[in-house]
């Protein structure tokens, strides 16, 4: 049963008043390196920056390890208010031995700045929530359930995302049903242990009515990857993005870049998905940005929402469209259309669990 409300008609019109006089020239070209190494032409992220949503104005929390905001590629990104809950204090520096909160970050947010990756909402900005002290911990409960709570109590904060699996428990569960209640977009990786429903807390996402998205990973080829938990009993909120041989900047030096596979990196690119609507259209409430997300991402698997992808592959132009899918700009036949962007997808030296990282590079 779709627990999503119908208004197509009040969302296509937000976003056709947003969109007036927002043409933007200043995107990296098509076939740039930074954009090639990068994987926002597999969420057709191009064409919505072509009518000038480009994450501007929205802010994000990232619950994760913390962000190195000294990088090349979160320089201007970070907003003022991150936080560390498992050291304390103000601030949330990534003291991780793995960096996967900038990894994150990054993914999301990176800079169009001609180096590394450029991100799929490259000008929004990250509130950084250091909740776990490295990936795949199972830190302190209160630790995560204080960063959801703040990040759901700051005004600022449209989308908070996050990507680690815990213990079911009513705490956090309570914690995350406030976000939403707070008019935020929740956005939860959906684990990497080939189960048939995703871990908690992406599984409780339901109880949100509406404001919330678990996610699975993709192949290169639009396959489900072997390791991604499956939509399951989360198929009405469910979708899937790239995140396979994912280059994203790390905690280890300013200019250092690495390497992942997993869910943990292809909910970063709904997020930053989401960060393109709320840009174009920042009057959508947060059920209205996911019900845009899920009726117009790509269908994959067997026809419909299906116990495998959910609803499918997130469709940025499609969902900016609010009427169904906008075709990609022609660069040649390497990205034109969504499924060549799919294929195009760079699954690097092989798969690798999303706790190993492939390379580190400076």
């Amino acid at each position: 049963m779709n627990i999503f409300p119908a208004k197509p008609l009040q969302i296509a019109i937000a976003l056709l008043f947003s969109a007036s006089g927002q043409a933007q020239t200043d995107i990296p070209p098509l076939n740039s390196a930074e954009l090639n190494a990068s994987q926002a032409k597999a969420v057709n992220a191009y064409p919505a920056w072509q009518q000038g949503a480009l994450g501007q104005g929205v802010v994000v929390a990232v619950l994760d390890t913390g962000v190195n905001a000294s990088h090349v590629e979160m320089k201007g990104r970070i907003a003022p208010g991150g936080k560390n809950f498992v050291e304390g204090g103000d601030g949330a520096p990534d003291l991780s031995k793995d960096g996967h909160g900038t990894s994150m970050a990054g993914i999301l947010a990176a800079n169009f700045n001609n180096q590394g990756i450029v991100g799929v909402a490259y000008q929004s900005q990250i509130l950084p929530i250091r909740v776990v002290q490295t990936a795949g911990s199972n830190a302190n409960t209160s630790n995560r359930v204080a960063g959801i709570n703040y990040a759901a109590g700051r005004q600022e904060v449209r989308i908070l995302v996050s990507s680690y699996s815990s213990s079911p428990n009513d705490a956090e569960r309570n914690a995350f049903r406030n976000a939403g209640a707070q008019n935020k977009v929740v956005i939860i990786s959906a684990g990497n242990n080939e189960n048939s429903n995703p871990n908690f807390p992406a599984s409780m996402l339901g109880s949100l009515q509406g404001a919330g998205v678990a996610v699975g990973v993709i192949n290169g080829d639009g396959t489900i990857w072997e390791g991604s938990n499956r939509a399951g009993d989360a198929k009405n909120f469910f979708l899937v993005a790239p995140g396979i041989g994912v280059k994203a900047p790390s905690n280890q030096g300013s200019t250092a870049y690495t390497t992942w596979s997993g869910t943990s990196m292809a909910s970063p690119h709904v997020a930053g998905v989401a960060a393109l609507l709320l840009s174009h259209a920042p009057d959508l409430t947060n059920k209205e940005v996911v019900q845009l997300l899920l009726s117009t991402a790509t269908d994959l698997g067997e026809p419909g929402v299906d116990n495998v992808y959910g609803h499918g592959l997130v469709n940025a132009a499609a969902a900016l469209s609010a009427q169904g899918p906008v075709e990609g700009p022609d660069d040649g036949g390497s990205s034109s259309g969504l499924g060549a962007a799919v294929a195009a997808v760079a699954v690097g030296a092989g798969v690798v669990y999303w706790l190993t990282k492939k390379q580190n590079s400076k």
